[in-house]
This record gives C-alpha cells, sequence and structure tokens, in this order.
C-alpha cells in the first residue's frame, strides 16, 4: 500500500504505527515500512518492524509501535525501491498453498500448521492454516488460499505446528505454492521429514 503525507518533517528518525483495534481480527504483521520524500528520489528511509501490532484482547483500545530509522546501505535502499515499485504499489496476490501429508499410520497431525511465505520482496507473516476438518490426516492433500502483497520470487517457505492434541506428530511430504492467476509463479518443496518434539516441529525449506 502507498500513501502520501504532506508537510516537512525534517530528517526522519523514528516511525510510529499502529491501528484502531477494531474488528474481529485485530492482529496485524507488519514486516518494513518504506518512506520517500516526494520531490527526492534518493531520500529513502527504511523502517524494520518484523512483528505484531496488536491491541488489548479486553478493550478494543489503539495498538502502537515505535521504531527507529534501520541502518541500510543507500544502495540496498534504492534496489528495494525500484523492486517495490516494479511490483507496483499495493499490489495484492493470492497464494494456494498446496500440502501432502505422508500416508500411513500415525502420519497425520492434530496440532494446528502454520506457515509463512518469505520472498524477495515481503513476508507473508504468520498464518495458521485452516479450510476445514481433518485438514492434516493421514494421506490428505489440502489446499490454502494465502491473500498478501506480491512478495516477488519465493525464497523460502516456513512450516511449524503448536504440538496441540493427542497426535501432534506429522509427517510432511511437500508443498506447492502457486499464485492464483499466474501459471508461470509457483514452486515446489519436497520435505519427506517428521515434524514432532523429537525431530523438531518447524521445517524451512
Amino acid at each position: 500500500r502507498v500513501d502520501n503525507v504532506e508537510g516537512e518533517l525534517g530528517e526522519l528518525v523514528q516511525l510510529g504505527i499502529g491501528h484502531d483495534g477494531c474488528g474481529s481480527t485485530d492482529g496485524w504483521f507488519v514486516e518494513s515500512v518504506l518512506v520517500r520524500r516526494s520531490n527526492d528520489e534518493n531520500a529513502w528511509r527504511f523502517f524494520e518492524v518484523n512483528g505484531w501490532i496488536k491491541a488489548s484482547v479486553l478493550a478494543r483500545s489503539p495498538a502502537q509501535m515505535h521504531v527507529p530509522v534501520a541502518d541500510k546501505d543507500p544502495l540496498w535502499l534504492l534496489g528495494l525501491a525500484e523492486r517495490l515499485q516494479a511490483d507496483g504499489p499495493g499490489g495484492i496476490a493470492v497464494y494456494q498453498i498446496t500440502i501432502a501429508t505422508g500416508h500411513g499410520h500415525g502420519c497425520g497431525t492434530t496440532a494446528q500448521v502454520s506457515c509463512e511465505l518469505v520472498g524477495e520482496l515481503a513476508s507473508s507473516g504468520e498464518e495458521l492454516l485452516e479450510s476445514g476438518d481433518r485438514d492434516f490426516q493421514s494421506g490428505r492433500v489440502t489446499d490454502f488460499q494465502l491473500p498478501s502483497r506480491r512478495l516477488g520470487p519465493l525464497a523460502s517457505i516456513r512450516l511449524w505446528h503448536d504440538g496441540a492434541g493427542f497426535s501432534p506428530s506429522w509427517f510432511l511430504k511437500w508443498v506447492h505454492v502457486t499464485v492464483m492467476g499466474d501459471q508461470e509463479a509457483q514452486w515446489k518443496a519436497v520435505c519427506q521429514r517428521w515434524l514432532s518434539d523429537s525431530a523438531g516441529t518447524e521445517v524451512v525449506l
């Protein structure tokens, strides 16, 4: 998303960002904010957040976070800005995540599974994967839709579970990610391993 702010602020040293806490889901994961002076194409400031901004659970009060300017090389900032502009301001895509659970006794999981897509331009943030009942039972291949800003070429796919339920161990076969409406934008990662307390409940592919 791109917004304009009028007025002379001088040298930026800190950014305050937040939301009003309204709605049924008030959690918001902010990866980064890029600020540019409209009359100076070289005046970029990068704010690295990488955190959730959440309001109070009991009272829907505003939630805020203050972050300092990140120490980034000017050439790095310029390259990031060019990639964001090429991607288009406010560009939104729907990522389809297809996950295959292993066959056999005990391969499915009763735990809740979450995912994060990390691209060259941005991260999707942490997302709980839910589409229906028993999404990750043995032998199941399940599709999930994740709306997100465009991430650019995927660098990694992170999956993990919370270890909940009577049988949390999970055998993950593979993950396939596509951008809906773009047949050329797809990535497949083979896992073929257990996600469990003994082997580790998280994997990065």
